[in-house]
């Protein structure tokens, strides 16, 4: 890992100093001292485990677990030596003050010695989904996290769009200072390493990308163990988009210790810019890499939003489908809130056929992300991959529904789970946050669930 953030961090800086006046595409071909970095970058991110947890939640036993290197595969990834975690301590006198460890006198032995949080997990836990959009709103999505009665109450946090080191979102390493912040461990992935600022209207931020490095996390409560990442295939060619991108979509997976069984976990971000059938390949690189795991929850932001969206002619096709044949109104009112009904109905079966369950784990038909034609910054970043007479047709569909499109892009499915509680939280502008700083253009998904037997 050190030595891709160095790379990182020395072509960023270089990227920087080039100035927007040289095409980028033309230095990969001209410069190939520039290309040879790049291609290293892209070797690290392909061959690195990219897992990193560098905090120690707050009153709890300091530990940092360094990055893993060189993992070439799901399959012969085991569980990690250096990551060290609580139940691993020999002896009491190691374990510092825990503030929320109630009943000490009960425990028998240091094998015994759990937080409060890990004895109330083997009844039941409590887990949010979020794609928390970069974190660009670092301040606010802190507040909410803080604050919000259910939000604050989570065991476990599925983090999707998750910077670290990128000028859109202060440079900040997100997952490590959400961490530190709210206590938890932190488990971080990249997925891509970012030759521009972003899309849209992310490019003019002013100043540099200190990394670039962009990817998924997880935040526990409690340590996770065996942690990998599973890469799945990109369905368009992001180096080539508008935000040059190096790298592919991998989801971020691990197990925790539930009581006397073992609770399987992955964060995946499906590609918006795909078709359904691509979607549904993605996830199941996942849900593959979980099969043998007898409890699991794969969560995040799947983009079902209905359409093959991998090129403007295909998006065009596809609402033109919508348009003509389950007719707009049926659509807004019937597929949006429901894509496993029909549109993205190849992902839903893949999941069913792998024995996982959707429906007990999530609020159904309840909207996940609203497209507004206000949404100016949304505008821009589409505007990057379609043509602007296909999204002037759209902005007419969406102002003929009021203004607003609810697609439900964002799940939780399971294995041998029971869901107790699952709603998708909508947050509450001038409550839960400042009006003028949403945290977040998704709604976070809550699920409260127990293991079966």
């Amino acid at each position: 890992m050190e030595e891709l953030l160095s790379l990182c961090a020395s072509v960023s800086k270089d990227l920087f100093e080039m100035g927007p006046h040289r095409s980028l595409q033309d230095r990969l071909r001209r410069d190939s001292n520039f290309l040879n970095q790049v291609q290293r970058i892209r070797g690290q991110l392909h061959t690195c485990a990219a897992v990193y947890a560098p905090i120690s939640p707050a009153g709890r036993v300091p530990h940092r677990l360094k990055a893993v290197d060189r993992l070439q595969t799901v399959d012969r990834l085991q569980t990690v030596d250096r990551l060290q975690t609580v139940d691993r301590l020999q002896t009491v006198d190691r374990l510092q003050t825990v503030d929320r460890l109630q009943t000490v006198d009960r425990l028998q032995t240091v094998d015994r010695l759990q937080t409060v949080d890990r004895l109330r997990a083997v009844d039941r836990l409590r887990a949010v989904a979020w794609n928390i959009e970069r974190g660009k709103h670092f301040r606010s999505l802190l507040q909410v996290l803080q604050n919000h009665p259910v939000l604050r109450e989570a065991d476990l946090f599925f983090l999707t769009e998750v910077d670290w080191g990128m000028a859109r979102s202060g440079n900040l390493h997100v997952t490590e200072e959400l961490g530190k912040a709210l206590g938890y461990y932190a488990y971080f992935a990249p997925s891509y390493y970012n030759l521009t600022r972003g899309h849209g209207a992310e490019r003019s931020t002013v100043g540099s990308n200190s990394l670039g490095l962009h990817g998924k996390a997880l935040l526990s409560r409690l340590p996770l163990e065996n942690l990998r990442v599973v890469a799945m295939p990109n369905a368009t060619d992001k180096l080539r988009s508008k935000e040059a991108r190096l790298g592919e979509k991998r989801a971020l997976l691990a197990d925790l210790k539930v009581g006397d069984k073992i609770l399987s976990l992955g964060c995946a971000h499906l590609d918006a810019f795909s078709s359904p059938k691509t979607r549904a390949r993605q996830l199941a690189e996942v849900a593959g890499a979980c099969a043998r795991a007898s409890h699991t929850l794969i969560a995040g932001d799947w983009n079902t939003n209905t359409l093959n969206s991998t090129s403007g002619a295909s998006v065009f096709f596809s609402i033109l489908h919508q348009l003509l044949i389950t007719r707009p109104q049926e659509t807004i009112r019937r597929h949006h809130p429901y894509p496993e009904r029909y549109y993205d109905r190849p992902l839903f079966e893949m999941l069913k056929g792998q024995s996982f369950e959707i429906e007990g784990l999530n609020e159904m038909g309840a909207g996940t992300f609203d497209l507004f034609t206000s949404d100016e910054e949304l505008k821009e970043m589409v505007s990057d991959q379609y043509p602007k007479w296909l999204l002037e047709r759209v902005r007419r569909l969406v102002e003929k529904s009021g203004g607003r499109l609810s697609l439900k892009l964002d799940w939780f499915a399971g294995k041998n789970l029971k869901g107790n509680v699952r709603r998708v939280i909508r947050l509450k502008p001038g409550v839960d946050y400042d009006r003028a700083d949403r945290p977040s253009d998704h709604h976070p998904i809550y699920l409260e669930f127990a293991l079966s037997e």
